[in-house]
């Protein structure tokens, strides 16, 4: 049996899960970063965000949600020392 999991739900908002990690598509990963989904691939061809994973023969690609989250919260990090250096 796979351990590929899909919940069932709208097209856009699909959640997959292999094992006890979920995978993020590209629109998934825009709604979360606050831009399009082209801005998504253009981020991680420049290395912004991690590269993402292929899955499947569709040229399909995804991005685990655990790199997402942390490129989340390293950013917030950023911004709230950058803002500190501003108030001091």
């Amino acid at each position: 049996m796979s351990d590929l999991v899909k919940s069932p739900s709208s097209s856009d908002d699909r959640t997959v899960t292999f094992g006890a990690k979920t995978i993020l598509f590209a629109q998934q990963v825009a709604q979360r970063l606050c831009c399009h989904h082209t801005t998504v691939y253009r981020m991680a061809e420049s290395g912004a965000i991690p590269k993402p994973i292929n899955i499947g023969a569709k040229k399909k690609f995804a991005w685990f949600e655990d790199d997402i989250n942390r490129y989340v919260l390293i950013r917030l990090a950023q911004s709230s020392t950058d803002l500190a250096k501003l108030g001091a």
